[in-house]
């Protein structure tokens, strides 16, 4: 069975080719399934390299980082390099970026900031540049790229999101981006950084006896069916899960795993009834409405489910929608569309 990924934050994107998602992820990064593996170093000056991922990935597959190609290189050990290793000695192409560091500085000079986005830039023209060379990667893992070098979570975390959605509007190939938090005590630290770049909130778990009713009606409808713990449904699920089983809730990362989570069932259900499905969900959900296969409620609820759940509708101080962002009283439309949606998909699977 494959390694499981524990998502504790998501933040997705719709693009004309598809859904694409920047997942944080909890656990241990050398045990990745993505195709493309990315390690960070303090500088990669004459090919001396370091770092954590680096010596878990020394011990762990003998990853030997002395020969390294530049693909993108500022100079100075800032750059982005390919690590050589015979062909199927590693399960993934591994990339290696040289960053500055900024230890023992109470708070990085604009010149570190600029060299440290000018580093992860290096990475993403990379990614560039590799597939215009013909390798196209589905995904990737990287570490919260310089995450323990001081510089301010909540920079790097929007340094790494501004890029890595960037990236997946325009690349042709890559779905997803995983972030991979090494010290399970800092998780709560990026998890905030995370949400406080994407103007997220929380509140508590508890609020409304309507709320309530829905959420423990929502984990028994995921906990009791295997649906919900087969692939390609189990990681939002989880997500979902996970959300409702918090002290406190935060609609938009809610709404994002359900999004996720209709994402799956409305691909499933177009190509169970041979309808063309290329990627895009709104086109999907249209496609199901045309044929009048599914009740148009149902479609309603997909379709509202989609938009709550899209990150780029909302979350942004240069939107200027009235209200500007979810509130507090939208938690029970996401809930209801979500245990409307969870029922339907049961009913329509069952034999």
């Amino acid at each position: 069975m494959e390694n499981e990924l524990k998502v504790v934050n998501t933040m997705s994107v719709e693009t004309p080719t598809g859904f694409r998602t920047f997942n944080l992820i909890d656990g241990d990064i050398t045990e990745t399934n993505d195709p493309l593996l990315i390690a960070s170093s303090w500088k990669t000056i004459g090919n001396h390299v370091g770092g954590l991922v680096i010596d878990d990935l020394k011990s762990s597959h003998n990853v030997d980082f002395k020969k390294l190609t530049p693909i993108v290189n500022l100079g100075n050990g800032v750059g982005t390099f390919e690590v050589g290793a015979p062909n199927d000695s590693l399960p993934w192409t591994l990339l290696v970026v040289g960053l500055p560091g900024v230890e023992g500085i109470d708070e990085p000079s604009p010149a570190d900031r600029k060299l440290y986005s000018e580093g992860i830039w290096t990475l993403f023209g990379s990614l560039a540049a590799l597939e215009i060379r013909g390798e196209n990667y589905t995904s990737m893992s990287m570490p919260v790229l310089g995450g323990n070098r001081e510089y301010p979570p909540e920079f790097v975390a929007s340094t790494l999101l501004e890029h890595s959605m960037g990236w997946l509007k325009t690349s042709r190939s890559m779905t997803a981006i995983n972030a991979w938090v090494y010290n399970e005590k800092d998780l709560s630290v990026w998890v905030e950084a995370m949400d406080s770049v994407l103007h997220r909130h929380t509140i508590s778990s508890t609020a409304g006896s309507v709320a309530q009713a829905l959420k423990h009606e929502i984990l028994a409808q995921i906990q009791t069916s295997k649906l919900y713990s087969s692939s390609p449904f189990r990681v939002p699920s989880a997500g979902i899960t996970q959300e409702l089983q918090s002290d406190e809730i935060s609609i938009q990362r809610l709404a994002t795993f359900g999004r996720i989570l209709i994402e799956q069932i409305v691909r499933e259900l177009v190509l169970s009834q041979e309808l063309s499905w290329n990627g895009n969900l709104f086109e999907g959900i249209s496609e199901l409405g045309r044929h009048r296969k599914i009740a148009p409620w149902i479609i309603s609820h997909f379709h509202t489910l989609r938009i709550l759940g899209n990150e780029t509708v909302h979350g942004s101080p240069d939107k200027h929608y009235v209200p500007p962002d979810l509130q507090d009283s939208d938690l029970v439309p996401v809930l209801a569309c979500l245990s409307r949606i969870l029922s339907f998909w049961e009913s329509w699977r069952a034999p």
